[in-house]
């Protein structure tokens, strides 16, 4: 059982943290809406996510700074403020830089948010106990994306878009009066000084990444390398003034412990894959199996329900039996699912979709915690906020590369099978033969039209099968990438136990 002076802080940072990350991904089926009604261009829209991207992931490397010179709880407090006046901002938004404003405010709260939550709740529990309590926070993190396309398409269809940020205000605000009373307002006596210089370079990294990745998907190709590039070079001088510098905002000295850098490429991966499979999933549902945003909802509901309740049970396993056993059979489970989901069909039964997608949660659920409490059982006091900011920093900038690199693979892949369709010269009713062939396509799935043969079907509906079918093989080969991606990982990590334990072995 667990004392009330460990499950109110629980309660407390899982409060304020789910509402976050419920909007950072319920915001994607909003986008159209809020398009529609403030008439933004699609470089506009793919602005504010990137700059939601880029002040989250900033602003959990000031977390550090921020509880050293002025508390936790005055750090959360303001955190959660900074987050509520975007909401207010964004509801009230009437054109694009407004809604930016919003957005970025948001992020900032988001970023600083989600490091405290480590940092209040790992110093209550003994680390035999941890992966429970990272089980119960982690299923605020984990059930929000979950069940954030529902969430949005219920307030979509009864509601509008601002529904979506002034709901999660009420939230936001309750968590204040119990915050002020169950978090220390210990501040730190040595205070650091704040190290500004990688701040902007790593600020300018990652806005030189976001704008490669935006170019790179329908925009000019050499400035997208070019951004690359100069990301790369920028990340670099990065890393080298970090090694620097006395107050890094990041601790790369860490990185020499092989265990806690194997975990980070876990991390890595995991936050790659569960932004791209929650973006990809619900595009696909709305694209290609043309649903409404409600059905998407229903389909991604009972997983994030299913992970909901696994969640706990899986940190409290990985308190009774071996973590990285434990996190080994959920990377597998999540490689099987990622590999489900390369036999997507059209017109495909809802209940099958479902059941994959709820093995994938049940993955992320069983994974998480293991993680989590790999990853950060050798740290306390302050080495455990720069622990936790650099973790969760690796998952951030893993889910916006993950998200921008399966979005270029997918066009890639949607190309090559488009110029495999043409090599076949099928064009129209004469060319369905070969269109089937290479696709795998048939009319009675793909159409749900029974018996239907091709002489009952006009060319344009046989060249709209064709179109959703190439897509579909797109998406099958995104999803087969990810697997593979999670099984790599997977591989890096055994590798890094296996070194470590070489080094232990080894003589003084």
């Amino acid at each position: 059982m667990l004392a009330r002076s460990q499950l109110v802080p629980i309660a407390i940072a899982a409060g304020a943290t789910f509402p976050m990350v419920l909007s950072s991904t319920a915001i994607s089926v909003a986008l159209p809406a809020i398009s529609a009604e403030l008439g933004l261009t699609s470089g506009e829209m793919q602005g504010i996510a990137a700059l939601f991207f880029l002040t989250s992931s900033i602003s959990m490397l000031t977390a550090k700074t921020l509880v050293s010179r002025y508390g936790i709880r005055a750090t959360f407090i303001f955190s959660v403020l900074v987050f509520s006046l975007g909401i207010v901002i964004a509801c009230a938004s009437a054109n694009f830089a407004v809604l930016a404003v919003g957005r970025a405010l948001q992020g900032v709260g988001t970023g600083v948010i989600q490091t405290l939550g480590i940092l209040i709740i790992s110093p209550l529990f003994p680390v035999s106990r941890r992966g429970f309590a990272m089980g119960l926070f982690g299923t605020c993190i984990l059930l929000a994306p979950a069940i954030g396309p529902a969430y949005a398409g219920y307030l979509l269809e009864f509601f509008n878009w601002r529904a979506l940020f002034y709901s999660m205000l009420p939230v936001m605000l309750t968590v204040l009066p119990p915050l002020s009373r169950a978090l220390s307002a210990d501040i730190s006596s040595a205070r650091e000084r704040f190290d500004w210089l990688g701040l902007l370079v790593i600020a300018l990294s990652l806005s030189a990444f976001l704008t490669a990745s935006i170019q790179s998907t329908g925009g000019e190709p050499e400035l997208a390398r070019l951004c690359y590039l100069g990301s790369a070079i920028l990340l670099a001088l990065f890393v080298w003034i970090e090694f620097d510098v006395a107050s890094p905002l990041i601790e790369l000295q860490s990185l020499r412990q092989v265990d806690y850098s194997g975990s980070l490429v876990v991390i890595f991966v995991l936050g790659a894959v569960l932004f791209a499979m929650t973006f990809l999933l619900p595009q696909f549902l709305d694209h290609v199996a043309r649903m409404d945003p409600v059905s998407i909802g229903y389909i991604m509901l009972p997983g994030g329900l299913a992970m909901a309740f696994a969640s706990p049970l899986c940190g409290y396993l990985s308190d009774r039996y071996s973590s990285t056993l434990l996190l080994a059979l959920g990377l597998a489970l999540l490689a099987f699912s990622c590999w489900l989901l390369t036999g997507l069909q059209l017109g495909m039964d809802p209940m099958t979709l479902i059941m994959w997608v709820i093995v994938g949660r049940m993955a992320l659920s069983l994974i998480f915690p293991c993680i989590y409490k790999i990853s950060l059982y050798r740290f306390s006091g302050a080495t455990l906020a720069q622990a936790s900011a650099l973790v969760n920093f690796t998952r951030q900038i893993g889910g916006g590369l993950g998200l921008a690199l399966a979005g270029s693979y997918f066009h890639y892949r949607d190309g090559a099978w488009l110029n495999a369709m043409h090599d076949t010269g099928a064009t129209g009713a004469e060319g369905w033969d070969e269109a089937r062939d290479l696709l795998g396509l048939s009319i009675d799935s793909a159409a749900g039209a029974g018996s239907l043969s091709t002489d009952g079907i006009s060319t344009s509906l046989l060249s709209q099968l064709a179109s959703q079918a190439l897509t579909m093989h797109a998406y099958r080969d995104v999803f087969a990438t990810m697997a593979l991606c999670i099984v790599i990982a997977g591989l890096v990590f055994a590798l890094t136990k296996v070194v470590r334990r070489l080094r232990s072995a080894a003589p003084e």
